[in-house]
């Protein structure tokens, strides 16, 4: 019963310790979701805003676009009348004519494919034969006989949002290429800077490393990343992002790349443009590029840490409480069944300690002895000295006696100065006489305590199971009234059955 008490409390102990540690778990995991959720947010807004302005710039583009190819391809018509009266082109005055066709410049192109003649002086001089995907369209544009206007594009020497046209000349000697400067002719196109809004953002917040958008290469081969400074084009030679650029353009759906070795997760989102009849428009179409850091990582890492701390702590805690629970629980049990003085079983352990051994004895067909001890002289003792004198007499006493008995003897105080003692699996009456006579030889020496020598003298009376009785009331009354005999019979020890059967 007393270990079934130990462990049901031990179990409480357990299953609360858990309860806590779920509970511990539960705010862990929560702090952790609250941090993913607010980075993805954070991330969503992010790339929805990038992604928007690009939206926003394509669909005024568009709309403007139109509108400037029809008043360049008049503008061109200025240049190829001129040309039919005065054929001679290095003779031209580029800044009046450009007075009069407005904010356009103008470029004369040779069948070498070089700029000779411009009013935009950085391009003076271009040789586009240096560029083989680029001056083979210009040489076929040279051999046609049709206006031609390019998409909205970034200039490659000024990084410039550029409007193009080409217009060959009907003998196919030169190319009349107007451009303008959108950003110029539209001052609200300025306002839509993709670049800007991507540095806001990486500002912004902390776990966007970067942010990049690229584009398919006119020669639909590669891709290019686009920047705001030169190179304003660059083609991306890392195969596996050229991959994942070319996988989310073609699906038009989100690439997740996790796998990078310095931690970061790569975000591939694809802005695709279809014409009204499917078509791919490739020049329309971008993908950006969100780079993010391990920073999310790092917070929970940091709630792992803290959650674990926790963890120790409530366990440091929680265990030393639980502890000390049951050491009290210990302590009160055994202040409940223990002499406080001499730290031997009471009068209530020792009754229950008879009983459990009656039971065994009656299983193992062997006797008991029940012996009554009794200090005669202790009440002298303690007052000529004291009861400080008389508290170390009675500790000495019992010292001695757990030293010359038997583990398997069960030593109690029952109070004041009386002891007894069980002694079990007796075979003969032999033994209890020899153990009784072995308690009055060890107490001939003088007990030392407090700076004085004592002599003890004891009366010890006995009873035996089954001869004297087969129940624990029994044995104690017939002990105890064998005490009193041997003590009335100044006796070193009476066996009840012997001296005083009925």
């Amino acid at each position: 019963m007393k270990n079934f008490r130990y462990i049901f409390v031990l179990s409480i102990i357990i299953i609360v310790y858990f309860i806590l540690l779920s509970v511990f778990y539960g705010n862990y995991k929560n702090a952790v979701e609250i941090i993913k959720s607010e980075y993805n947010a954070k991330h969503k807004l992010v790339e929805k805003s990038v992604y928007n302005t690009i939206k926003y710039a394509d669909t005024i583009l568009q709309v403007t676009e139109k509108k400037q190819n029809d008043e360049m391809e008049k503008k061109s018509l200025v240049l190829i009348n001129k040309y039919s009266k005065e054929p001679d082109v290095m003779a031209w005055n580029l800044r009046e004519l450009k007075s009069k066709i407005g904010d356009y410049d103008i470029y004369i192109i040779n069948e070498d494919l070089k700029v000779i003649r411009t009013t935009f002086k950085e391009d003076l001089g271009l040789d586009f034969s240096k560029f083989p995907a680029f001056s083979k369209l210009l040489k076929s544009r040279l051999q046609g006989n049709s206006f031609v206007a390019d998409r909205l594009d970034l200039s490659t020497n000024t990084g410039k949002l550029m409007k193009y046209s080409y217009t060959p000349t009907p003998d196919h000697k030169y190319i009349f290429e107007l451009s303008i400067n959108i950003d110029e002719r539209f001052p609200i196109l300025s306002n839509i800077d993709v670049f800007s809004v991507a540095n806001q953002l990486a500002n912004q917040y902390p776990s966007v490393e970067n942010i990049f958008v690229y584009k398919t290469h006119f020669n639909k081969k590669g891709i290019l990343k686009i920047s705001k400074a030169k190179p304003f084009y660059s083609v991306v030679m890392d195969d596996k992002k050229t991959a994942q650029i070319k996988k989310a353009m073609g699906s038009g759906k989100i690439q997740l790349d996790n796998s990078s070795e310095n931690s970061f997760t790569h975000k591939y989102i694809p802005y695709v443009v279809n014409t009204k009849d499917g078509e791919f428009r490739w020049w329309n179409s971008y993908v950006i590029e969100v780079v993010y850091n391990n920073l999310v990582l790092e917070e929970i890492n940091e709630q792992k840490n803290i959650f674990w701390k926790n963890i120790a702590l409530i366990t440091s805690v929680y265990f030393t409480f639980a502890f000390l629970i049951l050491y009290l629980l210990f302590k009160s049990e055994h202040m409940a069944y223990h002499d406080p003085l001499t730290n031997l079983p009471n009068r209530k352990l020792f009754e229950k300690s008879i009983k459990q051994a009656i039971v065994d004895a009656k299983k193992g067909d062997f006797g008991l002895a029940l012996l009554f001890v009794d200090l005669n002289n202790f009440k002298v003792i303690n007052d000529t000295y004291g009861h400080e004198v008389g508290d170390a007499v009675l500790k000495e006493v019992s010292e001695r006696l757990k030293v010359n008995l038997s583990k398997n003897d069960i030593i109690s105080r029952l109070g004041g100065d009386e002891f007894t003692i069980l002694l079990s699996d007796i075979k003969s009456e032999d033994n209890i006489t020899e153990v009784a006579s072995m308690l009055n030889n060890i107490f001939k020496a003088p007990i030392k305590v407090c700076n004085h020598e004592l002599l003890i003298e004891l009366s010890i009376g006995i009873s035996c199971y089954p001869k004297d009785g087969e129940i624990s009331e029994s044995l104690m009354k017939k002990a105890d009234i064998a005490m009193y005999h041997a003590k009335n019979q100044q006796l070193d020890y009476v066996m009840y059955y012997d001296e005083l059967k009925m």
